[in-house]
């Protein structure tokens, strides 16, 4: 199929670098490693709408165009993408006479660059988002970067890959939990006329979410059809099928009688943590956690490296006590928030803690860790 447009390559390497995400580096399909590119006429001119999917997500973005003859056509996702980034900020010209070549040309510069027909690229399904409900999207980020980094990468238990998506009357919550620890954010009063939800999405689906930008409207449209979840924010479109399985109950693990709390600054525990983590066994990453009235104290130790010791000033009158964490794990907590102080609350060095930061209150977000057996 012949195709020929128009547009400026800034815009248009903003949109490919957007569905890079979804694109397939190792698969047994070859045209998942390519993007499908449509021309089309529109009322006021011309677009493209650019495609990329892995069969379990599915991205769709549009760029405006000046499009002389309109058609589509698959060409390499990270070639392309590589290609148009390089290129300077000037009107690119693509044109596709057999549906199997597509020539570039921008200023002095052109390619030839081998593609494919798109009869073979897989559909990706169409919501007309009647059904669904807006979300402010800047918050919404906000939320998936306190859950996503609990997101299991390995762990077998596929029900785990994704995060839970709750909505219940104005309450929207997200809870991400690998096994080892878990993270759930909640926001009450923020969702109107929205039907009860309560669906898995994958974390893949959450990572390109992130790369959306708030923009100018500032709202994201969120619908489901089947086992489809859809989320839209102005000309870019993200599809998934939601994880089919049931997520562990996570409910059981939110310790209620930790009443040992400790208050510090959370720049103070990041920057002290990620001196002592330097000396932690590579395996557990144990850090030691030593409460006593008035300070913390952290410390490791590995028999080939060596010991470290660093003890902060916290607000807290219990009794001393000990109890051990993966260091990592803290870490990915305090990197996500944005409070300038957190609160600990623990038990004793068998139970898991629970770690909350103060002063955020746009949500609640409860974060909960197993801990690591001293030795």
């Amino acid at each position: 199929m012949s195709m020929e447009f128009a547009t400026r390559t800034q815009d248009l390497a903003k949109e490919l670098a957007l569905v890079q995400g979804v694109v397939e580096r190792k698969t047994t399909i070859p045209i998942l490693s390519n993007v499908l590119i449509e021309a089309r006429e529109v009322k006021n001119g011309g677009e493209i709408e650019i495609r990329a999917t892995d069969l379990e997500v599915g991205v769709r973005t549009i760029c405006d165009a000046t499009v002389k003859k309109a058609g589509k056509m698959t060409l390499p996702a990270r070639r392309l993408n590589d290609i148009v980034s390089l290129l300077p900020d000037s009107e690119l010209q693509i044109t596709a006479r057999d549906g199997s070549w597509a020539s570039l040309t921008c200023d002095r510069t052109r390619y030839r660059l081998a593609g494919a027909g798109a009869e073979d690229f897989p559909p990706l399904p169409d919501y007309d988002f009647k059904d669904g409900f807006a979300i402010e999207m800047a918050p919404f980020k906000a939320m998936i970067e306190r859950v996503v980094f609990a997101i299991s990468n390995e762990d077998p238990r596929f029900s785990i890959k994704g995060a839970l998506l709750i909505v219940e009357g104005a309450t929207l919550s997200l809870v991400a939990t690998d096994g080892h620890r878990l993270s759930m954010v909640t926001r009450e009063n923020w969702i109107r006329g929205a039907k009860p939800v309560r669906v898995l999405v994958p974390r893949k689906a959450l990572v390109e979410l992130l790369k959306f930008d708030a923009g100018t409207e500032g709202e994201l449209r969120f619908g489901s059809s089947g086992n489809h979840l859809f989320f839209k924010m102005g000309r870019r479109l993200i599809q998934t099928t939601t994880l089919d399985t049931d997520f562990p109950k996570y409910e059981r693990v939110i310790p209620d009688k930790n009443d040992r709390l400790i208050s510090l600054e959370t720049q103070a525990l990041r920057t002290a943590l990620g001196r002592v983590t330097i000396l932690a066994a590579d395996r557990t990453r144990l850090v030691r956690v030593a409460v006593a009235p008035g300070r913390l104290t952290l410390s490791s130790e590995s028999p080939t490296m060596g010991e470290a010791e660093e003890t902060l000033p916290v607000e807290y009158d219990g009794p001393e006590f000990q109890i051990g964490f993966n260091s990592r794990f803290l870490l990915d907590f305090l990197q996500a928030t944005a409070a300038p102080r957190v609160r600990m609350e623990l038990r004793d060095e068998q139970t898991q803690g629970m770690f909350r930061p103060e002063g955020e209150g746009e949500w609640e977000h409860r974060y909960v860790v197993m801990p690591v057996r001293l030795t």
